[in-house]
């Protein structure tokens, strides 16, 4: 999958790690995030790659000692950080589907190299509610905008614009 700027994008989870391996297009090199979930939050290290992928226990710990701690659940009014990319991606979906918007269409329009494709966007999905994402029962003006900064704080202003432009731009509510 090449999502954004992350191409040959990898998830393992399991019940409170999880791990995602991918080529950062932009650098062009091997990166891995980790992040590990407990009641309140998620301690999140993202760190390039040097060779191969280093055992578990000691991305772990890395994380522990020099990771972002990040609250959760997390709504969109709380603000962002580097650790919510994979949830506000997975908002955007969701409040492409409540406006009948072809969510893959708008991904690849801000990024016309992106290769993604509807299980592609399942994962991100069942990532973010791993994380203890919080999605809107609504997706009015105020749920956009907000939507719309998360995406902008997460390094996404091309697919915030879109989305806003086709959603409250468009339709005027």
């Amino acid at each position: 999958m090449d999502l954004l700027n992350r191409k040959n994008l990898l998830i393992r989870r399991s019940h409170q790690t999880a791990v995602c391996t991918f080529t950062d297009a932009d650098r062009n090199e091997p990166v891995a995030e980790v992040f590990i979930l407990n009641k309140k939050g998620i301690h999140y290290l993202r760190q390039p790659l040097m060779g191969s992928l280093p055992e578990s226990a000691t991305l772990y710990y890395e994380a522990y000692r020099c990771g972002l701690y990040s609250q959760r659940p997390y709504h969109l009014q709380c603000g962002s950080d580097a650790s919510l990319f994979y949830s506000v991606l997975a908002l955007g979906v969701s409040c492409c589907k409540a406006w009948n918007l072809d969510a893959i269409g708008l991904i690849r329009a801000a990024d016309p190299h992106a290769s993604v494709y509807p299980a592609d966007l399942l994962e991100i999905k069942d990532f973010a509610k791993w994380q203890n994402t919080v999605f809107p029962g609504t997706w009015n003006t105020s749920t956009i905008e907000a939507l719309s900064q998360a995406l902008e704080d997460v390094e996404c202003s091309a697919l915030a614009s879109l989305i806003k432009q086709r959603t409250v731009e468009t339709r005027g509510y």
